[in-house]
């Protein structure tokens, strides 16, 4: 028996894998389940102690802990936080835990974070946005929202075929970003990107075969980029509806860059080098 007395805060102990609960969980790590649901998982001490000290985006519901690391000092001050905000802990057997978790080494704990629904009225349009067209690949998925957090991005829109941003894959490669910029999913790219050229955005398709490179380019911050798919890149429909093409050119012999590199390049381009 583990002395989580000492914590004074109520846990629940979950032993059976029968236990609906669990069940529940489980189906947050299963991409076309978890689209079912508001809720996403994350796991890792540092990760989760950014979001409850720097976290903008998304409410943490309950903190699920492996019963091995309850009484480390890091556990112990993930309770403590917790406890600041009334979030539910769960306990799970050390068995249990790693069924659940589909890491090598995971860490011991796990958040279960409600989405936060965004509106377009609801989002900054100040800095570049980001709309992603089939990116397919979650960890790509990921890496892009870390790049637009870190380079300023006040948004990221995702279409139809693009891996889900909230998915377990995703959301650890992002590194903590999906709690720090707004994420919307869109039905429409038409809509959506009427909708930024009403906010005087110039959209620009990032595209290997286009005939303008990044550096020949005069753009402003108020730039929507558009990124394709690591193996069709952007869709016809979407190519029709954009301002402007653009490319980074290659001098190597590679036929690409991976999407996350790409983006970073853009974004910061964009971040220094706008107007000038």
């Amino acid at each position: 028996m583990f002395p989580v007395e000492h914590f004074k805060f109520p846990f629940k102990r979950i032993t059976s894998q029968e236990n609906e609960f669990f069940k529940w969980l489980k189906s947050l790590f299963t991409p076309k389940k978890r689209k079912k649901t508001d809720f996403f998982v994350t796991e890792g001490f540092k990760v989760l102690k950014d979001y409850f000290l720097y976290g903008k985006y998304h409410s943490i519901e309950w903190l699920i802990f492996n019963e091995k690391v309850l009484n480390t000092k890091k556990a112990k001050e993930l309770v403590s936080f917790a406890q600041k905000f009334s979030v539910k802990l769960i306990i799970l057997s050390s068995k249990l835990y790693e069924k659940l978790v589909p890491l090598e080494s995971p860490q011991g704990v796990l958040g279960v974070f409600k989405v936060e629904n965004f509106t377009y009225d609801s989002l900054n349009y100040e800095n570049p946005v980001l709309i992603l067209d089939s990116v397919q690949e979650p960890s790509n998925v990921g890496a892009i929202l870390r790049c637009a957090v870190a380079a300023g991005a006040s948004a990221v829109f995702y279409l139809k075929g693009t891996a889900d941003p909230f998915s377990f894959k995703a959301v650890k490669a992002s590194c903590g970003g999906i709690f720090s910029i707004p994420v919307l999913e869109i039905r429409s790219p038409k809509e959506v990107i009427e909708f930024l050229k009403s906010k005087n955005y110039t959209t620009v398709a990032t595209e290997v075969k286009a005939n303008t490179s990044i550096f020949q380019e005069r753009l402003s911050l108020k730039t929507a980029l558009i990124i394709g798919s690591e193996g069709r890149g952007i869709s016809k429909e979407v190519l029709k509806l954009v301002d402007k093409r653009i490319k980074l050119p290659l001098f190597g012999d590679v036929e690409s860059l991976n999407v996350a590199v790409a983006t970073g390049i853009f974004l910061y381009f964009l971040r220094f080098f706008n107007g000038k």
